[in-house]
């Protein structure tokens, strides 16, 4: 639900009266603002206090939480409208998931699990939503982009993001046994891009 202002969040937030809900204040992304609640009364206390700085634009959206299987969340790369690879990335130290060199301070390694990288491809990954997805995008005019799943614990997925900014993280490629580049794919796709106007 896209909410502006208090009122209206928290009338969104009564659809999921009886579970848990994230509000997520449009920041431009790197999921900056994102909080989880798990009541309507823990909500109304936070916007007492941040109502006036949820957003430049004062939108927010509140969304039903759904519990990842493993505390992660998965996002798929695409290039060209196709499916490049898929990213595995830990949650379980919140909702600030930026995968860019950039956004990353320290160490890329979640210390409540030292042997599990915080973003990580997956080789041989198979999905069978990756033609609906392909389709989606196609159908939108997105060629390069990504999108985001939340598996649960009964292994039903559910689609929340989807970017068209998307960034990439370059250890994970590194670790991948698949040694896939995301840079040199686009720079191989914009060149045939280039090549049809020249």
């Amino acid at each position: 639900f896209a909410a502006s202002g208090k009122a209206q969040i928290l009338h969104a937030a009564v659809n999921f009266e009886d579970s848990s809900f994230i509000l997520k204040p449009n920041r431009g992304g790197k999921g900056l603002g994102v909080q989880l609640f798990h009541s309507i009364s823990a909500l109304e206390n936070y916007l007492d206090e941040h109502d006036d700085d949820l957003s430049l634009d004062g939108i927010s959206l509140v969304q039903e939480y759904v519990k990842p299987a493993d505390q992660s969340i998965v996002r798929m790369e695409f290039i060209g409208g196709k499916f490049y690879y898929a990213v595995r990335v830990d949650t379980s130290e919140g909702f600030e998931l930026c995968p860019a060199d950039v956004c990353q301070a320290g160490s890329d390694f979640c210390p409540t699990e030292p042997n599990r990288a915080k973003f990580e491809i997956l080789d041989n990954y198979k999905n069978s939503d990756i033609p609906k997805a392909e389709a989606f995008l196609r159908a939108n005019g997105i060629e390069i982009g990504a999108i985001e799943y939340v598996e649960d614990q009964k292994g039903d997925r559910y689609v929340y993001d989807v970017n068209i900014n998307t960034n990439y993280n370059s250890d994970a490629e590194l670790s991948s046994r698949e040694q896939k580049r995301v840079m040199h794919q686009i720079a191989t796709f914009l060149g045939t891009e280039l090549r049809k106007i020249a």
